[in-house]
């Protein structure tokens, strides 16, 4: 047993020298033959020059293989390159890019050999062409209970830009949805511009919102005129000649509301002679909602 031991144990410093040597050997082999490894690199594209615009996305990444000795290829494995292409002095129309080496960022050692797919990239730039949109502000969600929306300011038009023939049909873009839940307050809130397509660009790219959250109130209009829409000749009595109605929405907005502010209409251009029973058409400004009416049906004789 103890020969066993010397037998291990002996001359250890030694025989730890001779495995770090060996390992060392190894690696250094290692590195010195050659491999080959396949990635997949990101592709980024410079803006064109002043005036002119892209009009088709160029693909996220492409396969790069490098072949070469492996001390060469490990900081290609560590940090991966990318392959960058500048649209300086291009002008409009179909660019045919032949990939190569040049276009890889950090460029590899000049004895990596590489190969690109695909190996060429199409691009088409044209004219860039301004104009005005309407912006539309999409909202989601309720304030807090006892509370409701009083109003939305912001930009009621927006510049956009891209080529004429991708923009020329778009009269309208939207911001990012607004979300209304659990607001009690008057907010101011940046939301971002959604655009069809990441090629088309905005001016600016997010817009400034004013939300005005106020508390809920209501009350009761008596005595609103009803307004009769008859046909040529026809006589026509209601009865009741008046309408009750009860009104909710925003504090400042019921509190300053006026009778005539609100329509109240009965339409019998389209029927016959007879006695009928009624709903009326009422109108309401923005932000108001009818919570009743009184009567819900009018007795109506048309002669």
């Amino acid at each position: 047993m103890g020969l066993i031991l010397r037998s291990i144990f002996g001359d250890l410093p030694l025989k730890i020298i001779a495995i770090l040597i060996g390992v060392l050997i190894w690696f250094l082999a290692s590195i010195e033959r050659s491999y080959q490894i396949a990635l997949k690199v990101p592709v980024k594209v410079s803006n064109p020059d002043s005036g002119y615009v892209l009009t088709n996305l160029p693909p996220q990444e492409a396969n790069v293989s490098f072949t070469g000795k492996g001390s060469r290829l490990i900081d290609i494995k560590t940090k991966i390159p990318e392959i960058f292409i500048s649209l300086k002095n291009r002008r409009r129309g179909i660019h045919q890019i032949g990939l190569t080496r040049k276009h890889l960022r950090p460029e590899p050692a000049p004895d990596v050999v590489i190969s690109f797919n695909p190996n060429r990239i199409r691009l088409q730039i044209a004219r860039e062409y301004h104009r005005y949109v309407d912006l539309k502000i999409p909202v989601a969600g309720k304030p807090e209970d006892g509370y409701v929306l009083a109003s939305i300011e912001g930009p009621k038009r927006v510049l956009i830009s891209g080529a004429k023939d991708q923009i020329i049909f778009i009269n309208r873009v939207s911001t990012e949805t607004l979300s209304l839940n659990h607001l009690k307050n008057k907010i101011d809130t940046n939301l971002r511009i959604i655009l069809p397509s990441p090629i088309i660009k905005a001016f600016p790219e997010s817009v400034l919102i004013v939300v005005d959250i106020e508390e809920v109130a209501e009350t009761t209009l008596i005595g609103l005129k009803i307004d009769i829409e008859k046909g040529a000749g026809q006589k026509v009595l209601v009865n009741p000649s008046a309408a009750t109605i009860r009104i909710r929405g925003p504090k400042s907005r019921i509190g300053s509301i006026r009778l005539e502010d609100i329509k109240v209409k009965i339409k019998t251009d389209k029927l016959k002679p007879g006695k009928f029973e009624l709903p009326a058409q009422i109108s309401l400004p923005p932000k108001i909602d009818l919570v009743e009416s009184n009567p819900k049906l009018f007795r109506v004789n048309i002669r």
